[in-house]
């Protein structure tokens, strides 16, 4: 007799936590629509904003990539247009940031002009009919394997 007192106490203690189970579980509402009970817990969503962007000398990335890279990052941050034009220059060496050192001190301000001095001086410079000349000159050499003479292709391109 003992054990009856026990199995009911189980038996009530299983049915309470059924009822608390089904109080906190999701419940579907007529629409077919998951709803849950209210919370105040907050979602949070972890962007990464700390990207880096490699260094550029001028001539160890195309310009236009490593413009568009910077772009990026530049996107994703809130910054002050000055903020930008300093995050711009930290990130240059060599020839590419002495192109910039030597302008004038509003044009260090201006991220825009920052990119567009680096575009004029790092940037393809050939024009139409030179760059298609070399595009269609290009042959396989004989160690390249097919990839790599389309890669190349689509780089000339």
């Amino acid at each position: 007799m003992a054990n009856n007192p026990t199995c009911k106490s189980l038996q009530k203690q299983v049915t309470e936590l059924q009822n608390r189970i089904k109080e906190l579980s999701w419940k579907p509402s007529v629409e077919n629509e998951v709803k849950r009970p209210p919370s105040n817990e907050k979602n949070v969503v972890y962007v990464q904003k700390d990207r880096k962007v490699p260094k550029f000398t001028g001539y160890n990335f195309q310009v236009e990539d490593w413009i568009e890279d910077v772009n990026t990052v530049l996107h994703a941050r809130e910054m002050s247009r000055q903020e930008r034009a300093d995050f711009i220059y930290l990130q240059l060496e060599g020839s590419a940031k002495d192109e910039v050192k030597y302008r004038s001190h509003l044009v260090r301000q201006s991220p825009d002009q920052i990119l567009e001095i680096l575009q004029d001086a790092f940037g393809v410079k050939d024009n139409i009919t030179k760059l298609q000349k070399n595009f269609l000159d290009r042959v396989q050499k004989p160690n390249e394997s097919l990839r790599e003479y389309s890669y190349v292709l689509m780089d000339l391109m």
